[in-house]
């Protein structure tokens, strides 16, 4: 979620946007600056934090803290169970992040290459981080109740039409989170 500069308002991060957010910590190539340095065979500066690099060190650190509360026995112990799962929820955002990112440059290099290859990758990785999210659902749901904020309550004057160009594009002009993850989990299939 990140507002809006242009519409105040609090939006889903689309893939379209990740790619072409200029990064907060100059240590850290964007995904859009990334891909052109690759296509142009720029160099990069070795003290520069790659995308790719940023999602294989997000999943590393997101599988060890899923193998560091693997097996952990929560039936008896409430608190202990919140703490378990927020580990495993938090682990697999930083799954979803990752896999989002990969998918993030490998469209951007199919749209500055016409590379049917990267189109597949970026499927691949968008879908994988649709299924982090869903396990981020999975987990959530039975333990934490609903709970939208006022923020995000209210959704004028978007059509069903939007909603689905949004899910299917990432296009999500003005939207809210929570009717794309709404749609997003009714369409699944």
């Amino acid at each position: 979620m990140a507002r809006n500069p242009v519409s105040t308002s609090v939006e889903y991060i689309s893939v379209d946007r990740q790619i072409n957010q200029a990064v907060l910590d100059t240590n850290y190539l964007s995904i859009k600056d990334y891909v052109d340095f690759q296509i142009n065979n720029k160099l990069i500066i070795d003290e520069k934090i790659t995308p790719l690099e940023m999602a294989d060190n997000l999943e590393k650190s997101a599988k060890l803290a899923l193998s560091l509360v693997e097996g952990i026995d929560v039936s008896k112990n409430a608190t202990l169970k919140f703490e378990v799962a927020d580990v495993k929820i938090w682990a697999n955002l930083g799954l979803y992040f990752a896999e989002k990112t990969r998918g993030g440059v490998a469209l951007q290099t199919y749209r500055q290459k016409n590379d049917s290859t990267a189109k597949a990758e970026a499927v691949k990785h968008l879908e994988q981080s649709l299924a982090y999210w869903d396990e981020v659902v999975k987990i959530s749901s039975p333990l934490y109740k609903e709970m939208p904020l006022v923020h995000f309550s209210e959704q004028k004057n978007i059509t069903q039409e939007e909603i689905e160009k949004c899910a299917s594009t990432g296009i999500c002009l003005g939207m809210k989170w929570q009717w794309i993850w709404k749609w997003l989990r009714r369409n699944k299939n």
